[in-house]
């Protein structure tokens, strides 16, 4: 379930792929604008080294983690990630790092926290199967 390795095949598979004709890298030390690099202590996509490096190249930019978060912060942690937008718009993004564990904190909506209860039951009821499934067929067949 190494969702990098899926993105490596995923790329394998389009031999004719050309690289991106901007150089975001070369670009980022020239941003102007407030920059708010969010990086989950869960993120399978994106290695907290990788943020580290974003925030190094933008001038100005702010580092925040969330330890428990995963890759897509605007799904899982929309309150959070509202709450970095309201800083940008306050015009103040210095508190934010230091404010990660806070903003980790924040629960998620009732939708996500009820996928996330649904998942864990099914992954309880998966386990289960393999013990209870040799037991029912042997009732079936005697």
């Amino acid at each position: 379930m190494d969702p990098a390795a899926a993105f490596q095949e995923l790329a394998a598979a389009h031999e004719d792929f050309e690289t991106e004709p901007y150089d975001l890298s070369a670009q980022m030390p020239t941003f102007g604008w407030p920059t708010i690099v969010i990086s989950g202590g869960r993120d399978l996509i994106t290695p907290r080294a990788v943020a580290e490096e974003i925030v190094a190249l933008i001038p100005d930019s702010v580092l925040v983690d969330l330890p428990t978060a995963g890759h897509s912060v605007i799904d899982a942690r929309e309150r959070a990630a509202l709450d970095i937008v309201e800083a940008v718009y306050d015009g103040d993004i210095s508190p934010l790092p230091t404010r990660g564990k806070e903003l980790d904190a924040v629960p998620a909506s009732l939708g996500i926290r009820l996928l996330v209860g649904a998942l864990g039951a099914a992954a309880i009821v998966e386990s289960a199967l393999p013990a209870a499934i040799p037991r029912a067929i042997r009732r079936v067949t005697s």
